[in-house]
């Protein structure tokens, strides 16, 4: 299943809640109601980047950079 920028939005959400209310949150992705509780937070924000990552890797105009930094020296 393909996650989108929805679904990324609804979690976003639900973190809100959670920490405003400090009460479980359920929230929908992929057309299945998910329930997490105040002490799942950690987890939550986890498979939120879980999904950002998926979502950013199917989108086109996103690019991804990677770059590697070398030091050196003669020693003199």
């Amino acid at each position: 299943m393909a996650f989108t920028q929805t679904d990324i939005d609804n979690i976003d959400r639900a973190i809100v809640n959670l920490i405003t209310f400090k009460q479980p949150v359920q929230f929908v992705i992929n057309g299945e109601q998910i329930t997490y509780p105040v002490h799942k937070l950690a987890d939550l924000r986890e498979l939120r980047n879980a999904i950002a990552t998926e979502v950013a890797a199917a989108d086109a105009t996103v690019e991804t950079i990677t770059a590697i930094q070398i030091f050196g020296s003669k020693g003199l």
